[in-house]
């Protein structure tokens, strides 16, 4: 296939042919109108000559996107293997700029709003193929590109790889005063790749209603002179004097939860907090600011694009539990009034019957527990814990290192760590789950215990019970050991699972074999050291989506949607 050809089903991607004609000279094939970004509306008409070569007619919406198509159809043949060599052929008054790439030459030629690309394998031929146009006798031809093809047209063909910079990071055990900053945007003009930059709200305290291109333009410029490409990330959510402004729209999250959407007990962005994506004037204030900041480098040459603002709003399986409270419930109610006729209708999709609804003020955003077993019926665990940490062997990472790696190895927690009359007296205490203080301990191997009351009643009237147990401890990296989650209750292990992926780990299981009525000592080894939402016992076995019954099933998928 000809590289011109090549270059049209890629251009015209999606064009449903219009016509096809044929008879013993040529073969003709045209595509309708289209709209193509960043080129405008298109159609095209090929014909291809036997024994000769073919015809590439493309018509723009004007002259100026003619010029565009032309620019980037040469451009792109000088990216291709081999490159194209440069020739030249004269035709009437014409001097006419030829592109030949092996045994094919071809010819670009636009006037007005029409681009040409005829392709033969000899210039006769192609001094043939014009005159079949009505081309050599065209008052003006530009074979050659007379515009410079955008930097974001040629995003994925010359600079498909982008990776993230933040200003004023070096390497580790390299001081501020010997580090070259320079040589990281020499490396990429040198390579072709391209940066990816924060564009946001400054995030300084004191910096209300300013953006951080006072601490990233020094780099933004050292890219424009370099040519270098640039993608810009404007997340919403990231300044305390955003959150202090707007506390009632704030993310809240669910009960008992701990962490955030970046992580799980994570003390940067869980200590911190960020603006609701169901956020309204919060969000109008930030996007103000982004825009702001926009609108001085919008225009730049090497920016190639803008992701959208609310960037990654999806890190993990853990965003189920972030949205939560007014903010959460208001967004979710004009969801449910969109997708239902009325109050009445999703009181007979979720209950059954009509009424069961009072109205749609009353409807408010589910606990995630509320799928699995917690309730009316169900014993919360949430209270204070002892816990203690196994004992390192090496040395181990520093504090602000474990949220993001293993711990290493530790000494197996002692067998009477988990018994009954353990005396942990003198363990500090935690409050858990949801204690913002989780997110503030150190990310590695402890066993937390916990003594609680059980009335003889309640386990006369329940024929089984279970420990549900959140703790959403991740398994960070491939090896196994180490990563055990032991329940244990009264002295009897109910559960020793390894954690081996990075998926927030819960379970439930059995446990009423070894309660007792009175008081009951649960301990549980985690090995990242945190509980991450809820534990507790409930008579309801655990069941997933789709056997959680037509009710619960329907309640799951429009809290999910």
């Amino acid at each position: 296939m000809s590289l011109n050809k090549c270059f049209f089903l890629v251009l015209l991607l999606g064009m449903m042919p219009l016509s096809r004609a044929a008879d013993e000279k040529a073969s003709m094939t045209a595509w309708e109108p289209r709209e193509l970004r960043g080129y405008g509306k298109l159609s095209g008409k090929f014909t291809a000559f036997p024994a000769i070569g073919s015809v590439l007619e493309i018509v723009a919406a004007d002259p100026d996107k003619a010029a565009l198509v032309q620019a980037k159809y040469l451009d792109d043949l000088q990216t291709a293997a081999g490159k194209a060599g440069i020739e030249t052929m004269t035709s009437g008054k014409h001097r006419l700029q030829i592109n030949r790439i092996n045994s094919t030459m071809t010819l670009a030629l636009r006037s007005g709003e029409r681009l040409h690309i005829l392709s033969a394998d000899s210039q006769v031929k192609l001094a043939e193929l014009l005159k079949r146009c009505g081309l050599e006798k065209a008052d003006k031809l530009e074979s050659a590109a007379t515009v410079k093809v955008p930097m974001y047209l040629n995003s994925w063909d010359k600079y498909p790889f982008r990776f993230y910079y933040r200003t004023w990071e070096m390497p580790k055990g390299v001081p501020a005063e010997r580090y070259d900053f320079a040589a990281d945007f020499d490396y990429a003009a040198k390579n072709g790749l391209g940066f990816s930059m924060d564009l946001n709200e400054s995030m300084l305290d004191y910096a209300e209603g300013m953006n951080e291109t006072r601490w990233n333009g020094w780099a933004l410029r050292m890219l424009s002179r370099r040519n270098v490409p640039v993608v810009f990330t404007d997340w919403l959510g990231g300044a305390t004097w955003l959150y202090n402004r707007y506390r009632d729209e704030n993310q809240m999250k669910m009960p008992d939860f701990c962490g955030s959407f970046h992580g799980m007990a994570d003390y940067f962005h869980g200590g911190t907090g960020t603006l609701s994506w169901c956020s309204t004037e919060g969000k109008q204030t930030e996007l103000a600011l982004v825009g702001k900041a926009l609108k001085a480098y919008a225009n730049q040459p090497t920016v190639m694009d803008i992701l959208e603002p609310h960037s990654e709003i999806s890190h993990g399986n853990y965003d189920v539990f972030l949205e939560y409270g007014p903010v959460a419930d208001r967004s979710f109610r004009e969801y449910l009034k969109k997708t239902f006729s009325s109050v009445d209708a999703l009181s007979e999709r979720w209950y059954g019957v009509k009424g069961k609804i009072s109205g749609w003020d009353s409807v408010t955003v589910p606990e995630v527990a509320a799928f699995a077993g917690y309730g009316k019926q169900a014993i919360d665990l949430k209270g204070e814990w002892k816990f203690a940490y196994e004992e390192a062997i090496g040395e181990m990472p520093k504090f602000e290192e474990l949220n993001n790696r293993d711990a290493g190895p530790t000494k197996p927690a002692p067998p009477e760590w988990f018994t009954a009359d353990f005396d942990d007296t003198t363990w500090p205490a935690v409050s858990a789950p949801g204690h913002d203080r989780s997110m503030f301990i150190s990310k590695r191997p402890a066993v937390y215990r916990r003594s609680f009351e059980i009335s003889e009643e309640y386990l006369r009237k329940n024929q089984e019970l279970w420990l549900y147990f959140w703790d959403l401890n991740l398994a960070h990296g491939n090896k196994a050991e180490g990563k055990n989650v032991i329940l244990s209750v009264n002295g009897k292990e109910l559960l020793k699972e390894s954690l081996r992926h990075n998926v927030p780990h819960w379970t439930a299981v059995p446990v009423k074999s070894a309660l007792q009525a009175g008081r009951n000592l649960l301990a549980a080894r985690v090995p990242r050291g945190y509980l991450g939402y809820k534990v507790y016992i409930s008579p309801q076995p655990p069941k997933n989506y789709p056997d959680l019954g037509p009710g619960l099933n329907a309640q799951w998928v429009d809290f999910c949607n």
